[in-house]
C-alpha cells in the first residue's frame, strides 16, 4: 500500500511539474504572440495615423495662416486707422474748449 501511495504522490508531482512547464511554455508563447501583434500594429497601424496627424497639423497651420491674413490683418488695419482718426479727433476736440 505504501508503494501505491508513493507512486501516486510521485505521479501527482510529475503532473504538477509537467503542468507548470506547460504553463511556463504557454506564457512564453503568449508573450511572443503579444510581441508579434504589437509589432504588426506598430508597422501596419501607426504609420497611417502618424501621416494623418501630420496632414491635420499642416491643414491647421494653413488655415490659421489664411485666417490671420484674411481676417486678423484687415481688422488690425481698421483698428489702427480708427485709432489714428480718434487721436486726431481728440486733438481737435481738445482745442475746441
Amino acid at each position: 500500500m505504501e508503494f501505491t501511495f508513493a507512486k501516486k504522490m510521485e505521479d501527482m508531482c510529475q503532473d504538477m511539474l509537467a503542468s507548470k512547464k506547460a504553463r511556463n511554455k504557454r506564457c512564453k508563447e503568449m508573450v511572443q504572440e503579444t510581441h508579434n501583434f504589437l509589432e504588426e500594429v506598430r508597422n501596419d497601424f501607426l504609420p497611417p495615423i502618424r501621416q494623418r496627424c501630420k496632414e491635420i497639423a499642416q491643414e491647421t497651420h494653413n488655415f490659421l495662416g489664411e485666417f490671420r491674413h484674411d481676417f486678423i490683418q484687415p481688422v488690425r488695419q481698421e483698428l489702427q486707422a480708427a485709432s489714428k482718426t480718434f487721436k486726431k479727433f481728440s486733438k481737435e476736440f481738445a482745442g475746441v474748449h
